[in-house]
């Protein structure tokens, strides 16, 4: 878990703003995204959307690798991707489904005690609540993006030492485009935050 915790950390350094400077009204922005409610430029919290499919990829990536390194049917290892990819979209679907909620459930007092003190502002924010299953089903679909790029990069390849060098070089242009995207969103150094994301990504799959 430390290469990949390392490798997370990467979204950190690549946000314009420290992330530790967001107001609980902005951790909701996932779900207002889906409702059309924000854009990039009213909210950097947007450019984290983009690292659930890093996630998914090098989740699943360093899994099928661990699993061919001991064994070379290429079946084990494509039923060991799919099951991460499916155990990892429902732990991301799950955690973001009680995140919102929780989230949900502290605007909701918030607005019934601006309510309590006779304020108007409340009014309209009931439609602007994030959807805990819109929220649950977009982390889901981003992480499956990533993990599906793994799958179908190894599905039919039958040399199992081509096979693992095809994973590699797959998940490697795929973390620098997803480092070169957060980069572009981020308004961040392009080659600093791709290698980040390279390196973090390499130290995970090469640990597995």
């Amino acid at each position: 878990w430390l290469p990949l915790n390392l490798f997370n950390f990467h979204r950190l350094t690549t946000l314009k703003y420290p992330y530790t400077s967001y107001t609980p009204k902005k951790t909701r922005f996932r779900s207002l995204l889906l409702m059309n409610s924000i854009t990039p430029k009213e909210d950097n919290g947007f450019e984290l959307l983009f690292w659930e499919p890093t996630d998914g990829l090098v989740s699943v990536a360093s899994l099928m690798m661990g699993v061919a390194s001991v064994k070379e049917d290429i079946k084990a290892v494509i039923v060991a991707g799919f099951a991460g990819l499916v155990a990892g979209a429902c732990s991301m679907a799950i955690g973001e489904f009680v995140s919102v909620c929780t989230q949900r459930d502290v605007e909701i007092a918030q607005m019934k005690r601006e309510k309590l003190k006779g304020s108007s502002k409340s009014d309209g924010n009931d439609e602007k609540l994030p959807n805990p299953a819109q929220a649950a089903a977009a982390s889901a679909l981003a992480f499956a993006i990533g993990a599906v790029l793994p799958l179908l990069a190894a599905a039919f390849v039958r040399q199992p030492m081509v096979r693992t060098a095809v994973l590699v070089a797959v998940a490697s242009v795929a973390l620098v485009v997803f480092g070169v995207v957060g980069a572009l969103l981020g308004r961040t150094s392009v080659v600093k935050s791709s290698a980040r994301v390279l390196v973090g990504g390499w130290m995970a799959m090469g640990t597995t």
